[in-house]
């Protein structure tokens, strides 16, 4: 199952994309300087530009990184150099390809502290998210604002422990899953969205709220310690190749989950 953490396959170039799967890829951000550097040259004006204006120095630094791998990754996929993928800027809530050649590929990016996730896939939209670190320690404050009262039972009745796991869980569920529908946290009700506790080795079904329709989310267990993620997709949960991005790696055959 790749949801252990050495099945996350090393490789640097994607494997072939097929129909009806996932691939979801981790990035460390925290890379050497000229790994750093043959990113960031990739990365648009506006990109550098959004970079400048973070206060603190390693967070541009991992943005840059982030785009840079993102638009490494999508050229990969698209055949075209990395610099010339058509991205918005960054900071929109559902980034998209901007007058795509390949208009069924879709992915989504994550990233906290030194660690991304980029899931990507075709024909159906997908949402991804990773959080590491303090942000998931809060954990009574998270289950008051953005769970339902179900929810909130169901954590009720666990010990501190588990609690914070499940909560942890649950968080990166309800973040990949608005992100796939394209609409951001502080837009949705996430108070109305019942996704419940079951186990992490599946797909779950998750119904919509605002309109009925169906999606699948379910959690996945990235390569490193101290981080939660999850991924999310439109429609019926599709198999997950999980991959690790090596750069200057070469492609490998990634494993099914």
């Amino acid at each position: 199952m790749t949801k252990e953490r050495n099945d996350w396959l090393p490789c640097g170039a994607p494997p072939a994309l097929r129909e009806g799967v996932v691939h979801v890829w981790y990035v460390e951000l925290d890379v050497d300087d000229d790994v750093h550097a043959r990113l960031a040259d990739v990365t648009s004006e506006a990109e550098r530009a959004r970079a400048r204006r973070l206060r603190i120095a390693s967070a541009a630094r991992r943005f840059l990184a982030a785009r840079g791998a993102l638009r490494t990754l999508l050229g990969a996929y698209l055949g075209c150099p990395p610099s010339r993928v058509p991205l918005p800027p960054g900071g929109t809530e559902k980034p998209c390809l901007l007058e795509p050649e390949d208009p069924s590929l879709r992915f989504n990016l994550s990233h906290s502290a030194n660690h991304a996730l980029i899931a990507v896939t075709r024909g159906v939209e997908i949402g991804v998210d990773i959080e590491c670190g303090a942000r998931l320690h809060h954990v009574d404050r998270l289950s008051r604002r953005y769970f339902t009262d179900r929810e909130r039972g169901l954590l009720g009745a666990m010990d501190e422990s588990g609690r914070k796991h499940a909560v942890r869980e649950l968080w990166t569920r309800k973040e990949a899953f608005v992100k796939a529908r394209g609409v951001g946290v502080y837009r949705s009700d996430l108070r109305a969205l019942d996704i419940g506790l079951a186990s992490n080795d599946a797909w779950l079904e998750v119904p919509d709220p605002s309109t009925g329709s169906r999606w699948s989310v379910r959690s996945i267990r990235p390569p490193v310690h101290g981080c939660a993620a999850a991924v999310a997709v439109e429609g019926a949960g599709l198999p997950l190749e999980c991959l690790r991005w090596i750069p200057d790696a070469g492609a490998s055959q990634p494993r099914h989950a």
